[in-house]
């Protein structure tokens, strides 16, 4: 059995009793008076406003009338004189004193000849003969003609040399000096410089692989100095020209080969060819030209 104890009684408690404070008034603030201020002036102003009397303007007097007539006279002008324009007058200007018609200067047009082989060498010799009897040139290079036209267009195949002479624009060349001999030996022999005499001492033998790959490719470089010397005189060259068989070993091997190395040096200068054509039971050559 479990004994609780006794409670307590509850004792009063006192509870002081609450004092109120009354709020305080709050401090009156005393404003200092405005200082008086003066009454507004009073404007006074006239009973009625003085009346400003300003002039009257000037009468206008009314527009003057102007009477025109009934009717308005006709003037008449006088018909102006019909003039035509005179013509121009020509004026004529003096002529200069000792005036003279511009000569023209022509230019030559030189041709540098070369003839190879000995078909070419006989047919360039023949040329030569005609063309020196033409200009009137005798076999020593020497004018004897009796007209001043044979002069007129002699340098584009000749040359003046020192005395008066006249030496042909040509080159000469062959594989073998037989031909050489008889041209230098023949009536015009003297007539050629001879420095442009060029041949080789084997010869061809007809045979156009010879002309063109070996004996003639060995002597085209001196060939072609010559044609340079002869082409850097002229003043205006205009191409050149070739005599040369087509049938032997120098005229159309190594005349084939000048051929494509003047072409090759001067592409814009003109090649003319005189070819002489074999018969086709002779050899085969031609048909190597035309490859």
């Amino acid at each position: 059995m479990i004994v609780r104890p006794a409670l307590a009684a509850p004792q009063p408690v006192s509870i002081p009793p609450v004092q109120t404070r009354k709020p305080e008034l709050p401090v009156q603030i005393q404003l200092p008076e405005p200082p008086m201020s003066q009454p507004p002036l009073q404007i006074q102003l006239p009973d009625s406003p003085a009346q400003i009397h300003f002039p009257d303007p000037p009468v206008a007097q009314p527009p003057q009338q102007i009477s025109l007539p009934d009717s308005p006279q006709q003037i008449q002008f006088p018909d102006p004189p019909v003039q035509f324009p005179e013509p121009p007058q020509q004026i004529q200007f003096p002529d200069p004193p000792n005036a003279q018609p511009p000569q023209q200067i022509q230019k030559m047009r030189e041709i540098v000849h070369i003839q190879a082989g000995q078909c070419g060498n006989q047919i360039g010799n023949k040329f030569w003969e005609v063309i020196s009897d033409e200009h009137g040139i005798d076999p020593t290079g020497t004018y004897h003609g009796d007209s001043d036209l044979q002069l007129e267009r002699i340098n584009v195949y000749y040359t003046e040399a020192s005395g008066g002479k006249y030496v042909p624009r040509a080159i000469l060349l062959d594989l073998e000096p037989g031909t050489m001999d008889s041209i230098r030996s023949g009536a015009f022999g003297e007539l050629f410089r001879p420095d442009n005499f060029i041949f080789g001492q084997s010869g061809a033998g007809n045979n156009w692989a010879k002309g063109h790959y070996t004996e003639g490719a060995e002597l085209v470089d001196s060939v072609m100095d010559v044609v340079r010397k002869e082409s850097e005189s002229c003043d205006c060259l205009q191409g050149f020209q070739l005599a040369h068989s087509l049938g032997g070993g120098t005229g159309s091997g190594m005349g084939t080969l000048l051929i494509s190395k003047i072409r090759e040096e001067y592409p814009d200068r003109i090649m003319m060819t005189f070819s002489v054509m074999p018969s086709p039971k002779v050899n085969i050559n031609k048909i190597f030209i035309l490859l």
